[in-house]
């Protein structure tokens, strides 16, 4: 499980937020990213090269202001994004098809906050109280995470 806070501050897509992930030699791992529609997007990959992607269902793209998002990967069970909407609600949205038994562990790519594909596909906007975890977190966790960093950045949950 991965997340954090973002802040899009360009309408540049296709840029990594949390990421272990190289497409050139084949080194995918996991990857949370901003794209251009769907905005937000999870991506796993069980051999490095083939992908598994969850979608948000969340649609808008809040410019200048804070964004949560996180990805959870459930071996063999699901690939979940949750994403905060204008409204200050958390939208998780699951993929449960076709969900690799494992996640590719030879990869070579750099953990990178901000960016994947080594450096050029790089988020402008800015990041804030960013996770990683070992595990995957609940649901119960994540929205203990999320609200949390709410009231600690905003002052109050809505």
């Amino acid at each position: 499980t991965t997340g954090g806070w973002f802040m899009v501050t360009a309408s540049n897509f296709a840029r990594g937020l949390i990421t272990k992930w190289n497409a050139t030699g084949n080194q995918r791992n996991y990857r949370l990213s901003f794209h251009d529609t769907p905005y937000w997007r999870g991506f796993v990959s069980s051999n490095g090269t083939l992908e598994t992607s969850v979608s948000s269902s969340v649609s808008e793209v809040q410019t200048n202001a804070w964004v949560f998002a996180a990805l959870r990967y459930v071996p063999s069970t699901s690939l979940d994004i949750w994403v905060s909407n204008t409204a200050g609600a958390l939208v998780k949205t699951s993929n449960t098809t076709s969900i690799p038994a494992s996640i590719f562990s030879g990869s070579t790519a750099d953990f990178s906050i901000g960016d994947y594909n080594a450096g050029t596909a790089v988020f402008t906007g800015r990041s804030a109280q960013c996770f990683l975890s070992a595990t995957a977190l609940s649901d119960t966790l994540i929205e203990m995470i999320f609200y949390h960093q709410f009231r600690a950045l905003f002052g109050k949950v809505s």
